[in-house]
Order: C-alpha cells, then sequence, then structure tokens
C-alpha cells in the first residue's frame, strides 16, 4: 500500500512539473540563448510593425508583451519571433529576455510609464546597451536623450515633420 502511494505520489509530482513546464513554454516564459538579438517591449501596433521591418533586415526579436491576448501574438510568433508574455517591468521578465546581451532594446508600449520604467530599469543593470523609447512628450523626448539614458522618440514630432516635408 505505501510503494503504491508512493508511485501515486511521484507520479503527480512529476505530471505537476510537465504540466507546468508546458505553460511556461506556450506563455514564452523561457530564458532566449544566445547574443545580438533585438528586444522590442510591447507588441502592439507600432511594436508588430517594428518587429516585422527588423526581422526583414535579417534581426532576430524577441517580443516581450503585457497582454496575453494580444492580437499580434499568433503571428509574431508563426514568423519565428521569440514571444514572452510577462510584464516587461519586472527585472525577472527583462532577464528571460536576455537584455543584457541584447544588441538593443526598444520600449515601444502605449504607456509613457512603462516605457520609462523600463529604460530605468536596463540602465541599471547595463550601461552598455542601445534603448530606444517611445514618448508622446516632445519634452520628455528631450529630456532622456540629453541625459544618455534612452534615444527617445515622440512619433507625433516624427509624423509633424514628415506631414510637413511632404506638403513642401
Amino acid at each position: 500500500f505505501g510503494g503504491a502511494a508512493f508511485m501515486a505520489l511521484l507520479f503527480s509530482v512529476f505530471a505537476d512539473w510537465v504540466l507546468a513546464r508546458r505553460l511556461e513554454v506556450l506563455s514564452g516564459r523561457v530564458r532566449v540563448r544566445g547574443s545580438g538579438h533585438i528586444v522590442i517591449v510591447g507588441g502592439g501596433n507600432i511594436g508588430y510593425r517594428v518587429a516585422d521591418g527588423l526581422a526583414r533586415e535579417g534581426h532576430r526579436i524577441v517580443v516581450i508583451e503585457r497582454n496575453a491576448e494580444g492580437r499580434h501574438l499568433s503571428t509574431l510568433r508563426a514568423k519565428g519571433h521569440s514571444v514572452i508574455v510577462a510584464d516587461a517591468t519586472r527585472e525577472e521578465t527583462l532577464d528571460l529576455a536576455g537584455v543584457s546581451r541584447s544588441a538593443a532594446v526598444l520600449a515601444l508600449t502605449e504607456s509613457e510609464s512603462t516605457n520609462l520604467y523600463v529604460v530605468l530599469a536596463i540602465r541599471a543593470q547595463d550601461k552598455r546597451v542601445p534603448i530606444i523609447m517611445r514618448t508622446s512628450s516632445v519634452e520628455l523626448s528631450n529630456h532622456v536623450t540629453e541625459h544618455g539614458d534612452a534615444i527617445a522618440i515622440a512619433p507625433f514630432a516624427v509624423a509633424a515633420r514628415a506631414f510637413t516635408q511632404a506638403a513642401i
């Protein structure tokens, strides 16, 4: 009786481990191997389009997206990109993505505060990783760029320049 109970317990622990590991793999919580990849924080419209453009140029892409229901996640995975469904403001998530071994990090979420937090968290770990941050504020863009923490880009300012050039 004791042997049967022990085998049942052993089997349940093993099955739990296998199931937990499979769920981690499905949600993308697997450590990214290698170096030279580009980490994109935010798998929304801008993140998806930037990932697509960089992949066409031959870069290996890792996308971190908080929303497991994001509409571009399945397409990103189908195109061969590593997708991590987790909160990018957590240090464990940045470690999973291999930020310290990446060629660059692009913080492209819709949340300015999340993008800034990611920039500061990465700067606390590693000063050498190039970072590009999306912001809606031209003033914050100038401030972050002047301090050298990242290159901050305000899409509205870029679009305004493009429209001005097209009008001229």
